[in-house]
């Protein structure tokens, strides 16, 4: 009776993890269309008024994010995508928008980091993209469809942004928060996020590889693709109780 009741508990628990893991894939592969989408339109925009790769992946992701926000609209374009595969992360501010450009951007081989503001003491307030496009890095804010620009309209970088804030005040979209001025500093990956765990990671990690390395490196960047992360997680833990059994057979029979 025992045994019935493990492998009949064992049984639910694997075939719920199993469908997990399958609706990941399934969310994935949507996922992959709107990037695909987004793509291709900034393609267009990139080749006909040579406009920059960084510029034309900003402008149709900011595009798609405003047309989901109107789903309602049947006559959206994209009103045949389902909504469970975007609605979690990509209507979410300035990290649902940053984590859709990077994957537009990641899709076309560009490299990035996601940079996250300090403000009133609390790391992650705000985050944005800082976006390398050799020769430059440029910093980029797609909850406002907004690249940094100097006086001659040219894109800089986060260390000019920084240095010089009280210049680049007026060139400022009208809806930006003022809050958000980096003069409380940034980072590129949140070691507050769970406390006292991630800041002992960060410290650990600070003494094997060296406070810049530490400083300069992106952990969420190698992490976008969270349907695909998660799903590879899921199989891990089913295989898991799968292993325990083979080995309870294994004792089992060698006691028969």
């Amino acid at each position: 009776m025992k045994h019935k009741f493990f492998f009949s508990t064992l049984f639910i628990f694997s075939a719920s993890v199993l469908i997990y893991s399958i609706s990941n894939f399934y969310l994935r592969s949507i996922d992959n269309e709107i990037i695909d989408l987004i793509y291709e339109q900034s393609n267009i925009i990139n080749i006909d008024n040579n406009v920059s790769i960084v510029d034309s992946s900003l402008k149709y992701t900011v595009k798609f994010i405003d047309s989901i926000s109107t789903y309602s609209n049947e006559d959206n374009p994209y009103f045949s995508f389902n909504r469970i595969a975007i609605e979690d992360y990509y209507l979410k501010g300035c990290g649902g928008s940053s984590l859709l450009l990077a994957k537009v951007l990641s899709r076309r081989g560009l490299k990035f980091k996601f940079v996250q503001l300090r403000y009133n003491n609390i790391w992650g307030s705000h985050i944005d993209l800082e976006v390398q496009d050799n020769p430059n890095n440029l910093l980029v804010d797609p909850s406002l469809n907004y690249m940094f620009r100097d006086s001659s309209n040219n894109p800089i970088s986060i260390e000019t942004v920084c240095k010089d804030w009280h210049k680049l005040i007026k060139y400022l979209p009208s809806n930006y928060n003022l809050q958000f001025d980096y003069q409380e500093g940034y980072r590129y990956t949140n070691w507050d996020k769970f406390g006292s765990v991630s800041r002992f990671a960060y410290r650990i990690s600070c003494r094997f590889f060296g406070k810049e390395k530490v400083d300069n490196f992106s952990l969420r960047s190698f992490f976008i693709d969270e349907y695909f992360f998660r799903a590879i997680s899921s199989i891990i833990i089913l295989i898991i109780p799968l292993v325990l059994i083979r080995k309870n057979l294994v004792i089992r029979n060698n006691t028969n």
